[in-house]
């Protein structure tokens, strides 16, 4: 099971400054293709970048992570809008899990 260290789950209103400081693509945007890597078990989602609050002004970014929320992958949707949070990893792309504050954009505070 999914344990994040210092960061309650599912939680309205959590501190985000830190998370901020920490990754470098901050964003809004579509899951516009979601592919599963079952012999790794990753994710990788391919984001079209509706508006750049941080980092990179590409148009297309993909975020990492781990197949399934029991090893805190987030569970990102197809078509579904977020508010991203990238971080970038020791294999130079951008990575999210559970334990991040990356949320659906209709979930989002102000």
């Amino acid at each position: 099971a999914c344990k994040c260290a210092g960061r309650p789950q599912g939680v309205k209103g959590i501190q985000t400054c830190g998370y901020y400081r920490s990754s470098e693509n901050v964003f809004i945007g579509l899951a516009e293709k979601v592919e599963i890597d079952k012999k790794i078990g990753s994710m990788k989602v391919t984001f079209s970048v509706e508006k750049s609050i941080r980092g990179t002004n590409e148009k297309v970014v993909e975020i990492f992570t781990c197949a399934d929320t029991g090893c805190c992958g987030y569970p990102f949707k197809q078509g579904e809008r977020y508010f991203v949070y990238g971080r970038k990893g020791q294999d130079g792309k951008y990575h999210e899990s559970l334990c991040g504050p990356t949320v659906l954009l209709k979930d989002a505070e102000d």
